[in-house]
């Protein structure tokens, strides 16, 4: 008796939960680390206020603040990618791709990392680091003699370093430059260049309101001779509804991504979503759990997404650097 497509199942099972176990790993070590060591330091930040702590959180007008006015404050200001207050976002995407030259839907699974440190600079500003750093879990990858593979590990990593004021509430605006690195474990998950650009972001965050556009381009500057140049942006814009009980509503930083070089059929991909966000807490300890659906009403004819999945989970940290710099 034949085992072979039996086996087959088997090996396939196997390696898709070794996947998802690194893929979630990550989750679980950081909540593990914010229910252990941070309620303590959440408390006070929220009642000693940005100027005390660095943790860019205005002190509540109650001296003991309660569990709820934590977490609509906190699931207002993740709610600003470039809030200057330290957090870790995992941002897992689940992506439907389609398009030349695949036959049929193919799927892609990635994990993106994405801790955002601010760093006060003087009296009135902070400068934000914020890097993307991405795993790959499965991507497909078109081979040399026809099909596809799917492929595991490290894409390039995005670095983004903006001036923005103290301001915590309003209009925020934020300019800087963004990078990004050829750290790709594997030559066909990344560009294999190095590419740098401008950025910048502009947006309101009031206190049932947030909306934000922050756009993104770079080109090459060096890398593989071999490999094309690069010319590309992505946009990504907000909307969100805050409701009570740190509840969201609305849409989170989908991708809109224009490749210069690219035919003009092939240039643009661009998604609409909504979802729901809620900011709860673990032990004591912040964190914010956003869900989105996204379809792409503009689409590249090669192979891109189609409809994207989102989860993102942000624990909230303390800030860790007190002192201004310069």
């Amino acid at each position: 008796m034949s085992t072979g497509p039996s086996r087959e199942v088997t090996v396939k099972s196997i390696t898709m939960l070794r996947k998802m176990i690194i893929v979630l790993l990550p989750t679980v070590l950081v909540c593990l680390f914010t229910s252990a060591s941070l309620p303590g330091l959440v408390l006070k930040s929220f009642a000693q206020g940005s100027q005390q702590n660095g943790a860019s959180i205005p002190a509540l007008s109650s001296s003991k603040p309660t569990r709820k006015m934590i977490i609509e404050k906190v699931g207002e200001r993740l709610a600003n990618p470039v809030a200057p207050i330290w957090s870790i976002g995992l941002r897992y995407d689940f992506t439907f791709l389609t398009g030349d030259p695949s036959d049929k839907t193919r799927n892609s699974y990635i994990l993106n990392v994405q801790p955002v440190i601010p760093i006060p600079v003087r009296d009135k500003w902070f400068l934000i680091v914020r890097s993307v750093l991405p795993f790959i879990a499965s991507t497909p990858v078109a081979q040399e003699g026809g099909g596809f593979k799917g492929r595991t590990g490290f894409g390039d990593m995005a670095l983004v370093t903006a001036l923005t004021p103290r301001k915590i509430s309003g209009f925020k605006w934020a300019l800087g430059t963004t990078w990004i690195f050829p750290t790709a474990s594997k030559e066909n998950l990344g560009k294999q260049k190095w590419q740098l650009g401008p950025t910048g972001f502009a947006g309101y965050f009031g206190k049932k309101w947030a909306a934000g556009i922050f756009p993104q381009q770079w080109w090459s500057i060096g890398g593989k001779d071999n490999r094309p140049e690069t010319s590309h942006a992505n946009i990504q814009y907000y909307l969100w509804r805050n409701l009570p009980d740190g509840w969201q509503v609305g849409t989170g930083a989908p991708n809109v991504l224009i490749d210069w070089k690219a035919d003009d059929d092939d240039k643009v991909t661009l998604p609409i979503g909504l979802g729901v966000a809620k900011t709860v807490n673990l032990k004591k300890v912040p964190f914010r759990i956003q869900l989105e659906g996204s379809y792409s009403v503009v689409q590249p004819d090669t192979l891109s997404p189609e409809w994207n999945i989102r989860l993102v989970v942000t624990p909230f940290f303390p800030g860790l650097i007190k002192k201004s710099f310069f």
